[in-house]
């Protein structure tokens, strides 16, 4: 996974530990319509519920993300889409968790039927629609957290309201002036011709998205549908530059010097940008070293 920016930490953060402090809290609280015999139970059963709904939400919103690329829709929509197929499934998945639990509940508590489907039911409804604006709150309020707080790019994206500047495949874009018997670009053009022509082709740094890549020009940046891992063989290819993070890769002739943020090495930017250099990196700053 290291090409991606989205390696097993990543996904321990974003993906497995959230849905377990939020069952965990649940839990304890003893939040929700059931009560069980004693807290513990009630702990796991809002860490299973939580984990199953998070991970299809997860699943449901990269899907969304690839299907309304096209469209140049903003995030929240196919965080919406994770949302709702979470919604869906989840009706299923009842029978199944309802089923581990039952044997646990007080006298007197039960869980409501979710499956099959009843939506010409108005108290079905009801409580479907209230179960899928939890869900949009805690998704949506999540990911705006990820995103505009914490910098981190979620499917593609690195603005929760804002279009990113996706540009077509290059098997999808035909060349500007050129005939059928045109030769197939390779190396770094293949990177280039993904690029707005508005940021021009100056690359300063690389950044992995999860399956994108952020290329950041001195005109401006665009994400494009493409490995971090491939953009980077690229881009070193014709350009003088190295990895620096898992996640990060930088032009020589961009860097402006290294700065010390506590215990962390950073690599500064012609522009003031700050990128972090990894302890497996540190060997490239020679490398780097501005003249």
């Amino acid at each position: 996974m290291g090409g991606t920016g989205h390696d097993q930490r990543d996904w321990l953060r974003v993906v497995l530990l959230p849905p377990l402090v939020i069952g965990l809290a649940i839990g304890l609280g003893q939040f929700g319509n059931v009560r069980f015999e004693n807290r513990l139970v009630h702990v796991l059963y809002g860490m299973v519920s939580l984990m199953f709904s998070w991970l299809v939400m997860e699943a449901g919103s990269a899907l969304s993300a690839r299907a309304v690329r096209p469209l140049r829709l903003p995030l929240w929509v196919p965080l919406l889409g994770g949302v709702v197929l979470a919604g869906l499934l989840h009706a299923p998945f009842t029978v199944l968790r309802d089923g581990w639990f039952t044997p646990y509940l007080r006298d007197g508590s039960a869980f409501f039927r979710s499956w099959p489907w009843a939506f010409d039911d108005p108290t079905y409804r009801t409580e479907s629609l209230l179960a899928l604006a939890n869900r949009a709150v805690v998704w949506l309020t999540f990911n705006y957290v990820l995103v505009r707080w914490l910098g981190m790019a979620r499917f593609g994206y690195q603005d929760f309201f804002r279009v990113p500047g996706l540009a077509a495949p290059v098997a999808a874009r035909e060349p500007a002036e050129a005939g059928d018997d045109a030769p197939v670009a390779s190396g770094i053009a293949l990177l280039l011709q993904k690029l707005p022509p508005q940021i021009g082709r100056d690359i300063i740094c690389l950044k992995a998205q999860e399956h994108y890549t952020e290329v950041v020009t001195r005109l401006g940046r665009a994400t494009i549908y493409m490995r971090f891992s491939d953009a980077v063989a690229l881009a070193s290819g014709a350009i003088e530059g190295a990895r620096i993070h898992r996640s990060y890769w930088v032009a020589q002739a961009a860097v402006d010097g290294l700065e010390r943020d506590g215990g962390k090495t950073m690599l500064r930017l012609a522009g003031g940008e700050l990128l972090p250099v990894s302890r497996t990196y540190l060997h490239q700053l020679s490398v780097l070293s501005p003249a």
